[in-house]
């Protein structure tokens, strides 16, 4: 069985152009912080235009829904330290969840077991940056696949979790899953990359590695145009609507838009349904009570 050192895979990450992505990504951070402190009521509706996915789990906050308590069940607190610890049990009932699989869980992998716990005991440590420790884990993960289906999705919702529990909230301003999606086939590149060589412990993790914090970067980059663009007042209502709707990855229906968009009144609603149809950049499925709305990607 594949061992797992992450510690060791730390200090072999530590080259110059990683380091480099890890420094902007924290002042990226800082900057958001401040931003939020400040301007947090304003960005409320920047927020809500991450949430809409059909059976995803795109905003932390969105994992209430699946019945599961992510403060206690999901990371248990390392200690006093503040750090987190992952443990797989808590992985697979995560799972169930998501895939709505019932009944009793017997399901067990030692290889994900171990790795839980040397990621764990890495995270533990006040020292070691949990940004370069969680795309270990993910490829590592990846390359385990504990499950016959979704393992690429849950190492995603993983990267959220973890992203959001170790302090780096911008899952909460911009879906980091539509990120990678748009970067598939460098993410399959750095995955082959990254994952050759793995079962005998001779991979390379540094082009994943870099794909991750590279796709991080991007997306804190997203939200200061975004937040930006709101505070500013240059995002009318119009373009509002059209943003949540492009943002999603399945219908939307107007209920959806004006539940998430509260400020946003029906005629308004209406009207900027209008105006993208007309300009064909959104295409009308249905009819009636059940009319619902997608991004023509062709646009």
């Amino acid at each position: 069985m594949r061992g797992f050192d992450y510690r060791k895979e730390y200090e072999r990450l530590l080259s110059p152009d990683i380091v480099c992505r890890l420094i902007s990504i924290h002042e990226s951070k800082g900057r958001q912080e401040l931003l939020v402190e400040e301007k947090g009521d304003a960005l409320k509706d920047l927020a809500a235009s991450t949430r809409l996915k059909e059976g995803r789990l795109t905003h932390i906050s969105d994992i209430s829904g699946y019945g599961i308590d992510e403060s206690v069940a999901f990371f248990k607190p390392e200690g006093g330290s503040g750090r987190i610890s992952v443990r797989s049990g808590a992985i697979f009932q995560l799972y169930r969840e998501l895939f709505m699989i019932g009944g009793e869980s017997s399901a067990f992998s030692e290889e994900l077991d171990k790795a839980c716990d040397s990621f764990s005991e890495a995270l533990s440590d006040v020292v070691l940056d949990p940004l370069l420790l969680i795309p270990v884990f993910m490829l590592d993960f990846l390359c385990i696949r504990p499950f016959e289906r979704g393992n690429g999705y849950m190492s995603r919702v993983l990267m959220l979790l973890m992203l959001c529990r170790t302090g780096y909230r911008i899952g909460d301003y911009v879906c980091i899953e539509k990120v990678m999606e748009d970067t598939g086939s460098r993410r399959s590149k750095a995955f082959a990359q990254s994952s050759a060589g793995w079962q005998e412990g001779q991979n390379d993790y540094h082009p994943f590695v870099t794909y991750i914090l590279d796709v991080i970067a991007s997306s804190y980059r997203e939200f200061s145009c975004r937040a930006d663009a709101f505070l500013s007042g240059r995002i009318s209502k119009i373009d509002r609507v059209a943003m949540l709707v492009r943002d999603s990855d399945c219908q939307v229906t107007k209920p959806e838009i004006l539940r998430q968009l509260p400020d946003v009144s029906q005629k308004t609603c209406e009207r900027a349904l209008r105006v993208l149809l007309d300009s064909g950049q959104i295409i009308k499925l249905s009819g009636g009570r059940y009319t619902s709305y997608i991004w023509n990607k062709d646009s």
